[in-house]
């Protein structure tokens, strides 16, 4: 006989009722086990285990709930006995037959717990699993997913990422080079045919690397360019130089007395060769309430996390890397129910600052105006040496002394403070050489909480000194964004003034601003110019340009159009052009200018692509007036294949960058090495410095990166989502590696095959 008691919504639920539910919230197992009772309305849960599952900050007492949950200021009431529900401060409902009394404690329909939590609830009664689908991202969610972040940073931190294999990559007495080739012919209705032809080619050469380029213009003169240099790493804050240059080489810059110049010389310093990762180390610290955790993001991205305060009851976070540049982090506060504070800590390391304690020496010496082989680049400035040491007097602070001497302007020396507090830095500097009077440079920068900046700088030069055609200058730079639309329009604008040597005063005003309008992506700029000379009269010039561009189904249409206001009004040109991005990573384009002032229409078209590792580019254009111009050029790399043990075609760029070959086989074999019998893996990318690359192997397994950053260590593993076969997984997480310019380094990539697991799962009801 069936015993069993059905409850209505009159009745008191008795225990035959009781089911044990699971909660899923999204793709989330919450909770293996809910109380709850089956009612001819629908499931009722438990109010306490429903409470305690979410962690929500409400109490039951005397049959009344209250409480909050998304916010503390949002506060809500349940009355199970009143049967009434008031939520975050709206009009009382009436929740007639929604809760019921049970042996456990007081039970609620489905449908009151989604008018408390904003989700949408449902029920499967063959999984007895209650699902919520939040409109909102839930406090109790917001935990597991900060302690997941938390848990990857933690094995991160512990060493428990991938090891990979580090390839050495000593310099060699003589290596294979590596070359960039590149032809150009055109040719015009005039009946002229030019050919040029450029040749750079870059490899280590008596433990340095070397780069040599030669190259014929439309003239026909032939100029050839050397330079050596040598990379060194020594300890940090050590005085042993990091780079060795000699040949062809910039000189150095300083401001207010020298500019750089190319010559033949040699440059030698101890900064690195790269802008480094890590500037400085910082604490930050602040009160810590109990019961509440503390993250610090730099970038939106998690990097530390306390839990426990120390004995001050503050976080501390105390070893935070200051990159160069400006430093936003944001200390995100947990409450124990899902509150929420932030605090931002603004720090700021100019680009012209080094770190506390740190000498930095940049010295050169050289023939400027003159190359290598003899042939003059510019007007020769003949033998000059020039002298930069910086030291790093704190955090916030840097000098610099700077020398210099050449036969054009003989001696001369500049002074140059640098300072950082928060949202703001600035420099000031004085430079002596031949004039009576010093010249003196001062700047500021700040950035306001919404990221608008304002950038000001004033400079005056006696005469007497290097490049002293302008007396005064003054220059402000401003960044922000006007508060038009969604999301607001991004606005720059610089206003300058200068006073030359002779009287003239000229003042400009430049302004840009861009935005997107129904899928148009447009740029307006703006200048308006003022000249006064000592005698004569003043001028005032007013144009400006627009351009906007639209996608349509892989064809891109541009137009634009310029013009002046003043010193009278008039369109000057108007122009459209078609772009289609074409397969194999190439593309066509056609473009039509007309300029108002001429009258004439110019056509023209381009076409650029890949015909292997060949670059192709073809340009022509014709005017209405007569007469037409056509341009085609060839570029392509050769690089040798030490696992081919012969030179092999690339794209062009191999020179001016490193880069890196890899070959990816199914190791049948499994003896580590590329022999016959071994599968090439084609279609295969990988992730280089974070990002996956779309370069793919080819039919051989081979795949050639170019771009890829020189002098810093770089991580290079294969993207497992590029593999046809899911079984097959490399044998090493992935390599490391340090590439030098003009570089390409090779190395294998094999894979082997993995197995799978079987398992069978059995579901028990009753017996």
């Amino acid at each position: 006989e069936d015993e069993t008691i059905d409850a209505s919504s009159s009745d008191r639920a008795g225990a035959d009722d009781v089911r044990f539910v699971g909660l899923r919230i999204g793709g989330l197992k919450v909770k293996a086990q809910m109380t709850a009772y089956q009612r001819e309305e629908g499931l009722c849960i438990v109010a306490k285990d429903m409470i305690e599952t979410l962690n929500a900050p409400i109490t039951i007492e005397d049959d009344v709930a209250t409480g909050w949950y998304m916010r503390p200021e949002e506060q809500l009431t349940l009355s199970f006995f009143d049967e009434t529900l008031q939520v975050f401060g709206a009009d009382e409902m009436t929740i007639s037959g929604r809760v019921a009394n049970t042996p456990d404690g007081w039970c609620a329909l489905l449908d009151v717990w989604s008018r408390i939590f904003p989700a949408e609830i449902t029920y499967d009664p063959g999984t007895l699993t209650v699902s919520m689908e939040p409109f909102e991202t839930l406090p109790f969610v917001a935990r597991l997913e900060r302690e997941a972040m938390r848990d990857r940073l933690k094995a991160r931190k512990a060493g428990h990422g991938p090891n990979y294999r580090e390839i050495e990559n000593p310099y060699a007495w003589v290596s294979f080079p590596t070359a960039d080739i590149a032809v150009d012919v055109k040719a015009s209705s005039e009946g002229d045919i030019d050919l040029d032809g450029s040749l750079e080619v870059a490899g280590d050469i008596l433990m340095t690397t070397a780069r040599i380029r030669t190259a014929k213009n439309e003239d026909g003169d032939r100029s050839f360019r050397a330079s050596f240099d040598r990379v060194f790493h020594p300890p940090e804050k050590s005085l042993r130089p990091r780079q060795i240059k000699f040949g062809d080489v910039a000189g150095l810059f300083q401001p207010l007395i020298r500019r750089s110049n190319s010559g033949r010389g040699l440059r030698v310093t101890n900064t690195p060769a790269y802008i480094a990762d890590v500037f400085d180390v910082t604490e930050i610290r602040g009160p810590l309430r109990e019961g509440w955790e503390a993250e610090l993001h730099r970038d939106g991205q998690l990097i530390e996390f306390v839990t426990v305060p120390d004995t001050q009851g503050d976080y501390v976070f105390p070893e935070v890397d200051i990159l160069p540049g400006h430093n936003r982090f944001v200390v995100k506060l947990f409450g124990p129910y899902g509150e929420t504070e932030e605090r931002e800590v603004i720090l700021y390391a100019g680009r012209d600052m080094i770190p506390e304690n740190e000498v930095r020496y940049d010295l050169s010496i050289s023939q400027e105006g003159v190359a290598l082989a003899g042939d003059v680049i510019d007007e020769p400035q003949g033998a000059s040496a020039a002298l930069s040491i910086s030291y790093g007097l704190s955090r916030q602070a840097s000098m610099q002394l700077d020398a210099a001497a050449s036969e054009a302007d003989g001696a001369s020396g500049a002074a140059s403070l640098f300072l950082a507090k928060g949202n703001t830095n600035g420099v000031v500097r004085l430079g002596v050489a031949g004039a009576d009077k010093p010249a003196v440079e001062g700047g500021v920068a700040h950035i306001f909480e919404d990221k608008t900046s304002l950038n000001l700088r004033y400079t005056y030069r006696p005469e007497g000194m290097p490049f002293d055609d302008t007396r005064h200058s003054l220059r402000a730079d401003y960044n922000t964004s006007l508060p038009i639309g969604q999301w607001g329009l991004p606005f720059r604008a610089r206003t300058e003034w200068q006073r030359s040597a002779d009287g003239t005063d000229i003042l400009s005003l430049n302004g840009r601003v861009s935005g997107n309008l129904q899928g148009w992506r447009w740029t307006h700029n703006a200048k308006l110019g003022f000249q006064k000379p000592d005698t004569g009269e003043a001028r005032t010039d007013l144009n400006g340009e627009f351009a906007a561009s639209k996608r349509y189904a892989g064809t891109r249409f541009r137009a634009g159009a310029r013009y002046s206001v003043a010193p009278s009004p008039q369109i000057q040109s108007v122009d459209l052009a078609l772009q289609r991005q074409m397969p194999r990573q190439s593309f066509a384009q056609l473009n039509t200018s007309y300029d108002v002032s001429t009258g004439d229409t110019f056509l023209g078209g381009s076409y650029g692509g890949q015909i292997g590792p060949v670059t192709l580019s073809a340009n022509g254009s014709i005017k209405s007036s007569g007469g037409w111009v056509a341009g085609l050029r060839l570029a392509t790399a050769l690089f040798h294949d030490k696992t081919r043990g012969r030179y092999r075609a690339a794209t062009s760029g191999l020179t001016r960058s490193g880069a890196v070959q890899l070959n990816v086989y199914d190791d049948l074999d499994d003896d580590g090495a590329f022999t016959e019998g071994d599968n090439p893996i084609q279609a295969a990318s990988f992730i280089v410095e974070r990002s996956i690359r779309a370069d793919k192997t080819d039919g051989s397994g081979s795949v050639v990166m170019t771009g890829v950053s020189a002098h810093r260590p770089v991580n290079v593993e294969l993207s497992l989502g590029s593999l046809d076969d899911p079984f097959l997984q490399p044998k090493e997480p992935g390599l490391a590696m340090t590439i030098r310019p003009g570089q390409v380094i090779s190395a294998d990539v094999p894979l082997s095959l993995s197995g799978a697991a079987e398992a069978t799962v059995i579901l028990l009801k009753g017996a």
